[in-house]
């Protein structure tokens, strides 16, 4: 994968991990709530699946 797309997961994930706000968990009293808190987490896994592809695709290769 080229440099230049590497580094744009890594801002993305970035961007989106700080704009996400921890906040929005809510306490689990009604189905709405835990559908919105399995929503939040479903996109923190996105964000974090961004992340770690983008380190270790960004991890130079070891060439014997």
């Amino acid at each position: 994968m080229s440099q230049q797309k590497v580094r744009s997961k890594l801002i993305r994930g970035i961007i989106l991990l700080i704009l996400t706000p921890a906040l929005l968990l809510v306490k689990p009293v009604s189905k709405a709530a835990i559908l919105r808190d399995l929503a939040l987490a479903i996109w923190w896994a996105f964000i974090s699946w961004l992340l770690v592809t983008g380190f270790k695709e960004s991890k130079p290769a070891d060439s014997k």
